[in-house]
């Protein structure tokens, strides 16, 4: 199957399931609860994604460092920006790997190698908040269970992803493409304990805005108290990133939502438009500030 039919089928699943929530929410109980919303947090939501991107341009700055240490602020944001951009047609963001094409007289290869790690250190902060929300929710089991992925995340990280590196550079040695794969792994190279804590911090502290943000969205349709919100909102988050079946994760996001927050008595329309909205101000609205930088693009070998 070729890489437009892939993307196309992932549109039509997204599509698909927007469709189904929409009509079984009910398109008017929608389009009310986002007419009776709390017009303040809203604003605070937006101002909060300021430091959303601050903390990631600092992130990803500080990932450049070890390869290029002239990198410029501007340099540095666009290339965050542009990945936004890449990633509006990507399952799981994966078009984020792309933010290399705007850092110029490196590897495109190494530096997609940098956006992986990056993403690892958040992907690793999911998993370890989604855990945390089983143990609050979970039985016994369940909490054992929990408990034993935190260790090993953490274990992992510390250990500055060696075994995911060993075990990817063992299933690409066979692959055609091996070269290739050894520049991206590049890209894991100046990982220390220091530095793996720095990223895990970081990527700590950018999930604690993101986690703010939808838990303001969704009080501003309705009351839900932070301990409900904190056995939600991670498994919310760890299930748009670990199913990336849609560009961006619309559609697997606003039904998590839905499925979640309806537990804990929250009307569904209020569940799909807090997470619909999450999806326009974090994703969508960066992703297009991105394009306008696109066409001045010069890639280089």
């Amino acid at each position: 199957m070729s890489k437009k039919s892939l993307i196309a089928i992932k549109f039509l699943i997204m599509f698909a399931v927007l469709a189904v929530l929409i009509t079984e929410i009910n398109p008017e109980k929608i389009a009310n609860a986002l007419s009776e919303m709390n017009q303040s947090l809203l604003l605070v939501v937006l101002l909060l994604l300021i430091p959303n991107l601050s903390i990631q341009a600092v992130k990803w700055g500080y990932l450049l460092k070890d390869v290029k240490s002239n990198a410029n602020l501007g340099e540095i944001v666009v290339s965050l920006l542009v990945g936004f951009s890449f990633a509006l047609i990507s399952p799981g963001r994966l078009g984020e790997m792309a933010r290399g094409v705007c850092i110029r007289g490196e590897s495109k290869l190494r530096l997609a190698g940098l956006t992986a790690v990056d993403k690892i250190f958040l992907w690793a902060i999911i998993m370890i908040a989604g855990m945390v929300s089983l143990i609050l929710l979970g039985p016994p089991v369940v909490v054992v269970f929990a408990f034993g992925v935190i260790i090993l995340v953490l274990a992992g990280c510390f250990d500055n992803l060696r075994l995911l590196k060993r075990t990817i550079a063992r299933i690409s040695s066979r692959l055609p493409f091996a070269e290739k794969s050894a520049l991206l792994l590049e890209g894991f190279e100046g990982l220390s304990t220091k530095k793996s804590f720095v990223l895990l911090l970081m990527s700590a502290t950018f999930y604690g805005i993101y986690f703010t943000q939808f838990y303001l969205l969704v009080l501003s349709f309705a009351d839900i108290p932070f301990r409900s919100a904190v056995s939600t909102i991670p498994l919310v988050l760890m299930a748009k990133t670990f199913l990336p079946i849609t560009p961006v994760d619309v559609g697997v996001r606003e039904a998590a939502s839905v499925l979640l927050f309806t537990r804990f008595g929250v009307e569904k329309a209020y569940a799909f438009n807090a997470a619909f909205m999450l999806f326009l101000i974090n994703v969508l609205l960066p992703g297009l500030m991105g394009f306008f930088f696109i066409p001045s693009i010069r890639l280089k070998e």
